[in-house]
């Protein structure tokens, strides 16, 4: 990349020879982003903060900013890193859609969820997840079943559907139709 190509980026290449050794410098393109630069060489990209820290080398096949991170590609897996280079979600899988309570993630038909710390919430193992302010609900084999943000199953994934009442007591409702109560002990109540 020559001088010219860099000054469209930056207004100044005294910025960039702050950020990395001008004379090192061997990338077929950078895009400056707020959070950082990502690079390309050779059809693969990586990830450099403004001050030259590498955060994420140059082996991947395409990396997006995300408000809480870095989302990666690699052999047409992804995966999930934090701005300092942490690895949250390995990249192993078909999709991720980070949302602001954490990463749901995709392998071909089944979805979890983990947290923005690396955690698995939710097993991958439902056919959908669903996400409201006070618990996830998952659904397999057109039946529900509930989550804390914590991992703590709340309610198995066995009902056909689920009414919420207050933090106490939760409505389900089976496959013959009844209804019964769980209270926040998960114990039924008939």
């Amino acid at each position: 990349m020559d001088n010219r190509q860099l000054s469209k980026y930056f207004p100044s290449l005294d910025v960039l020879a702050n950020i990395f050794n001008i004379n090192n410098l061997d990338f077929d393109m950078i895009f400056p982003e707020d959070e950082g630069i990502i690079v390309y060489k050779e059809n693969l990209c990586g990830f450099y903060l403004y001050d030259g820290t590498l955060i994420l080398p140059i082996e991947f096949d395409s990396i997006y900013l995300d408000f809480n991170g870095i989302i990666s590609c690699k052999n047409k897996l992804y995966g999930f890193y934090s701005y300092d280079g942490k690895l949250i979600v390995p990249n192993k899988f078909k999709r991720i859609t980070p949302v602001f309570e954490g990463i749901i993630v995709y392998n071909n038909a089944l979805c979890g969820f983990y947290s923005y710390d690396g955690i698995i919430i939710v097993p991958i193992q439902f056919d959908e997840i669903r996400l409201d302010f006070k618990t996830i609900t998952v659904y397999k084999n057109h039946l529900q079943g509930l989550y804390s943000y914590d991992g703590k199953l709340i309610i198995p994934c066995e009902f056909a559907n689920i009414a919420y009442h207050n933090s106490e007591f939760i409505q389900v409702q089976e496959e013959n139709g009844l209804w019964k109560v769980y209270t926040s002990e998960n114990d039924i109540i008939k």
